[in-house]
């Protein structure tokens, strides 16, 4: 997942960037390059999270595997 994300926010800086270099793109386009970093970058951290979280999960079952 985590190289999805990272070629997506690829794509959209080489996008803003030819928008920079032309002055151009719509209100409209700009807008969804901004709001689509930002869904990028709650999707990281969501992913993260659950990351995080499975982890602490798997490491708890390994430890009472251990104990019995």
């Amino acid at each position: 997942m985590q190289e999805r994300v990272q070629t997506a926010e690829s794509e959209i800086h080489k996008r803003r960037l030819v928008l920079a270099q032309d002055h151009g793109g719509t209100v409209e386009e700009r807008e969804a390059l901004v709001n689509a970093m930002s869904g990028l970058r709650a999707l990281r951290m969501d992913a993260a999270s659950w990351l995080q979280r499975q982890s602490l999960i798997g490491t708890k079952s390994s430890e009472s595997s251990e104990c019995k």
